[in-house]
This record gives structure tokens, sequence and C-alpha cells, in this order.
């Protein structure tokens, strides 16, 4: 059951790219100057946030270094990404969420070297 849910979400989000890649904007299309992620929690049979399957598609008008598969090693989490996207989008971050209640520590380690232009 599982299979056949990620194969409708990953037809559905390879429709939504086409339909940005088809739609004029500027010197190119929709999809050039925006970024969307494609994100599953579901690595193996349990949630986690460190080495999930991800895509992002767009670079976000030339922000975000495309065509490439990046493994951190050691694991970064999905912390670490969205601090990252947040600083592409010029809002600073030095860290996003927060686990554990009074006390407890940042949910990433920080933004990710050699991601963004």
């Amino acid at each position: 059951m599982r299979l056949r849910t990620m194969q409708w979400h990953s037809k559905i989000f390879g429709d939504l790219l086409t339909r940005l890649e088809q739609t004029p904007e500027g010197q190119g299309n929709l999809l050039d100057n925006t970024v969307v992620l494609f994100i599953s929690s579901l690595r193996q049979n349990t949630h986690g946030t460190t080495d999930l399957p991800l895509v992002l598609a767009g670079n976000l008008g030339g922000k975000i270094k495309t065509g490439r598969l990046i493994r951190y090693t050691p694991a970064r989490t999905t912390g670490d990404l969205f601090t990252t996207l947040l600083n592409v989008l010029d809002i600073p971050a030095t860290s996003f969420g927060w686990k554990g209640a009074a006390g407890g520590a940042p949910f990433n380690r920080g933004p990710l070297p050699s991601w963004a232009v």
C-alpha cells in the first residue's frame, strides 16, 4: 500500500513540475524561479529526520546549485535543510525547530555547506 501511495505522490509531484516548467515567466519559466521540495519521512520502515529521500526541483532564479546528488556523512537532518532553504530565501536562520522541552537543543546543526550558489 505504501508503494502505491508514494507512486501517486510522485506522479502528482511530476505533474506539478511539468506545469511549472510550461508556465512562462521572465526569461524562462516558473520552475526556473521557484523551488519545490518533495520529501518522504519514511526512509525504511521507520520515521526519522536524517538521511531521508528528497528531491528539490527548480533553482530559485539561480540561487540553488542543481543537477546533483548530495550525500552528507554524517547524515544531516531535515532541520538542516529547512535552515538552508530559509537562508537561500534571504531569511537569516541558524536553526529550525527545537527538540525537547526547556534545556533541549536545536533540531539541527545549521545550514548545509556547498548547497546554495
